[in-house]
């Protein structure tokens, strides 16, 4: 026994007036001819298969295109930035190391001389 005609078919999906986003596919340019596309007010075609769609496609292609080449430039410059901390940190950690040395070498005749002052107050009395 078949199904009554009207069961299943109030979800049919004709190819000719729209549907979803299928911009490769082919709509039937008489149907459209005095239709108006909701996406650029223009007549001739429905909006899921406006030219407008394609060149959005491509100015975000661009856009996302833009932004790797951004990220790819920032990377090269963090990448440069840490370098030269390095270089930095590696130059301040010799200089804090010779300053140390100097230092010590002020310190240790510091006490020469604290030790002969009072070798020779001792002497003296």
């Amino acid at each position: 026994q078949k199904p009554p005609a009207s069961e299943g078919a109030s979800f049919l999906q004709r190819d000719l007036q729209g549907g979803s986003s299928n911009s490769g596919k082919k709509f039937n340019k008489d149907f459209w001819k005095d239709r108006t596309c909701h996406n650029c007010n223009k007549k001739g075609h429905p909006k899921w298969a406006c030219p407008k769609n394609d060149k959005d496609d491509a100015s975000d292609e661009a856009s996302v295109a833009a932004s790797v080449a951004s990220s790819v430039a920032s990377a090269k410059e963090i990448k440069k930035l840490k370098k030269e901390l390095k270089s930095l940190k590696d130059a301040t950690s010799k200089k804090f190391t010779s300053q140390k040395r100097r230092l010590s070498k002020v310190g240790t005749q510091l006490t020469q001389i604290q030790e002969e002052n009072a070798s020779s107050d001792i002497s003296s009395s």
